[in-house]
């Protein structure tokens, strides 16, 4: 019981397993996100013919980082 709930404790505060952090309102809001972009995309084929697709990019970048073109 008590390893239950340090689990859902630790879920719910943000801690995963590789040591970073997602709180729960941030997961939701991702999931909701998610939710839009595959809505909109829907109508999206339909308007541009399959043409365009919305993405959700996931990693973040430093503005002043160097970034490797190929």
């Amino acid at each position: 019981m008590w390893k239950t709930l340090s689990r859902l404790s630790a879920l719910a505060s943000g801690s995963n397993s590789e040591g970073g952090k997602l709180s729960f309102d941030r997961y939701v809001t991702g999931a909701t996100f998610r939710e839009v972009i595959e809505k909109a995309n829907y109508r999206l084929e339909i308007m541009s013919g399959g043409q365009y697709q919305l993405m959700h990019k996931t990693e973040a970048y430093r503005k002043n980082a160097m970034k490797e073109v190929l």
